[in-house]
């Protein structure tokens, strides 16, 4: 009785909110979606990890999977450096939201506000790989390696950077009650990376082209999904700096 119950909020399309029972039933749609798009998400990008161990340990070596790995970890490590800005936008979004107030405006200033921390962590991140004592650091006898690993720390960089800022548009959509496009967006990119992985270990390509490959090409999913978002007229430039001022005191 439960699984029919359910089945009838598993729809396309969405119920009609000019009641208080299809404002209610919309809720459950979103969420039911949500949960489903989510499993599916996590699920990529759990398979693409997986691969890539399995495809490209084999040729790597011992040495230069350890340190892509390393590199990869980082990512979960350093979400902080987004201040806690992408929790903040999500709450202030679903809060205007369901105000009925201009939500536009918070998600452009929000959006914005967390660009520019992007670009700073850009920055800083891109002058310490690039500095690094790399030779010292990679215990290695093989100096070769050693451009190729700072490379690839430049890479992770430019990657992370990218994912600050799409990940705040990703909390976007949660604020929206729309997190299973976010979702649906991550399986869609996930599939890319797994081509690129695949294209990847056939040619025997270097870290740089791997962390590209899945770091890099899941990325894609956050830019479509801000161009979803300023075609729906809920992201724009024109009031964008000076919400961002507004944004960065809430």
């Amino acid at each position: 009785m439960r699984l029919v119950t359910l089945s009838r909020y598993l729809r396309f399309k969405p119920f009609d909110e000019s009641t208080e029972e299809g404002v209610r039933s919309e809720r459950y749609r979103r969420a039911l979606w949500t949960m489903l798009a989510n499993v599916f998400g996590r699920g990529a990008s759990m398979l693409v990890m997986v691969l890539a161990v399995s495809l490209t340990i084999p040729y790597l070596g011992v040495e230069r999977f350890g340190a892509w790995m390393t590199v990869v970890s980082l990512a979960g490590l350093l979400m902080f450096l987004d201040l806690g800005i992408g929790n903040a936008l999500t709450n202030r979004v679903a809060k205007i939201n369901a105000e009925g107030g201009r939500v536009c405006d918070v998600i452009s200033g929000g959006l914005l506000f967390l660009l520019l921390v992007s670009v700073i962590v850009l920055i800083v991140l891109s002058l310490i790989a690039a500095i690094l004592p790399w030779d010292k650091l990679i215990k290695t006898d093989d100096s070769s390696l050693w451009d190729e690993f700072r490379g690839a720390g430049v890479s992770f960089a430019v990657i992370f950077s990218i994912s600050l800022f799409f990940g705040g548009v990703h909390r976007v959509f949660a604020g929206l009650q729309r997190a299973y496009e976010s979702h649906l967006a991550s399986v869609v990119s996930a599939g890319g990376a797994l081509v690129f992985l695949l294209v990847g270990a056939r040619y025997e390509c270097g870290i740089v082209f791997l962390l590209w490959a899945t770091l890099g090409v899941q990325q894609i999913s956050g830019f479509f999904l801000l161009l979803r978002l300023w075609w729906q007229g809920l992201f724009g430039f024109k009031k964008g700096l000076f919400f961002m001022r507004v944004e960065k005191d809430n």
